[in-house]
């Protein structure tokens, strides 16, 4: 503890803090900072943290890094104190010092394990959240548009579940750093979790350049993946792309939008990249309103089974039969196996569908059969 007078010299202080601080804060009993440490930056902010308190008379906090002869930087939250004299007459500045070096480290590392991934090291999907509302609102002051782009790593489960989850894990790390070198320090790029990631490429102008970008970043996920000697990989990336603010002007509307656009660029091959549209957005809606109705329809008896009937060329007679699953939707109709069955197998009710088929078939095998006579 230091005590100061009103002309901010020292006229206390305790053993303590002679051993706990830097130099530069411990004033000659009788000087003021700035004339016991000249030029020196840690006294001079001391120094006007003490004078402020003095001009205000109000109680005040401040944080401040100081190097120490055997410590290295400490970090300490030094508390002014105003005192007065019965009059209420303002007769100095209590400074109260506490050592927090210990305590911010540990924040440091709990805001780093709750902002950042821990494998790739790249902001996780909190901090892109903070990143995004940031880019947005630096966007609106600048009339300038940002790009967010979804990037999804094609075949990544399939060297997941050949080489491992070890071989995996490199492999994300390389990824990660391969887009990171085909943008700008000022852009962003986040891991969402397994092989996803987000992109925000910020003062966004023409589509040519954002073109390039994109197209540099599906390059470099194509070259090969080396791990040693013994292992190599080849993936690919599939990118959907959002503009703010044409396509939406909120940080999860934006990440949405590329992600359908994403899926589009999936869907008609791989390793390429598709812009959103708004009709992209109805087919979103469209789809999702299906997945919604498909974990209905085996509960309500929705699907039929049809069979067609494979003959013998030389007899003509039919052999056997294909048994085909039909959904029957009561206000949308028969509904297309090219749109549900994609959409049963990415859900996981293909499974529950097949069996549902499978007994199906199997009940009307018995019942042809008992009707035709055979065992």
């Amino acid at each position: 503890d230091v005590r100061y007078d009103t002309q901010c010299r020292a006229c206390f202080m305790n053993q303590a803090i002679l051993s706990s601080v830097a130099p530069a804060a411990v004033a000659i009993i009788g000087e003021t900072l700035i004339q016991s440490h000249p030029d020196n930056e840690d006294a001079m902010q001391i120094h006007q943290f003490i004078e402020q308190i003095i001009k205000t008379g109000n109680d005040a906090e401040i944080e401040i890094s100081m190097p120490h002869p055997s410590a290295g930087t400490r970090i300490h939250l030094i508390r002014g104190v105003a005192e007065y004299e019965y009059s209420g007459e303002l007769v100095g500045v209590l400074a109260i010092g506490h050592d927090i070096t210990e305590r911010k480290q540990m924040e440091q590392q709990m805001f780093y394990h709750a902002s950042y991934d821990s494998l790739t090291g790249l902001p996780n999907r909190r901090m892109l959240n903070n990143r995004m509302r940031e880019e947005i609102a630096k966007a609106e002051r600048s009339h300038q548009g940002i790009a967010v782009l979804f990037v999804d790593l094609d075949r990544f489960k399939e060297v997941n579940d050949t080489l491992g989850h070890e071989i995996g894990d490199c492999l994300l790390v390389e990824a990660a750093q391969r887009i990171r070198n085909c943008i700008r320090t000022s852009d962003t790029v986040a891991r969402l979790g397994g092989d996803e990631f987000v992109v925000i490429l910020s003062s966004v102008g023409d589509v040519p350049p954002l073109e390039r970008v994109t197209q540099s970043i599906i390059v470099a996920l194509a070259q090969p993946f080396y791990f040693g000697y013994e292992y190599s990989a080849y993936i690919s990336a599939s990118i959907g792309i959002a503009v703010y603010p044409q396509d939406a002007k909120d940080a999860e509307s934006l990440i949405g939008c590329a992600d359908q656009a994403m899926y589009a660029a999936k869907e008609s091959g791989r390793n390429n990249f598709n812009f959103f549209t708004a009709s992209m957005q109805e087919q979103a809606h469209q789809r999702l309103r299906l997945i919604g109705c498909l974990r209905e329809a085996l509960d309500k008896n929705q699907f039929e089974v049809y069979y067609q009937p494979i003959t013998c060329v030389m007899s003509g007679k039919a052999i056997k039969a294909e048994a085909l699953v039909r959904w029957h939707h009561p206000e949308l109709g028969m509904v297309s196996p090219a749109l549900f069955i994609p959409l049963a197998e990415e859900t996981d009710l293909i499974q529950d569908i097949g069996s549902w088929v499978f007994r199906q078939a199997a009940n009307t095998a018995k019942r042809w059969n008992e009707l035709s006579g055979d065992d």
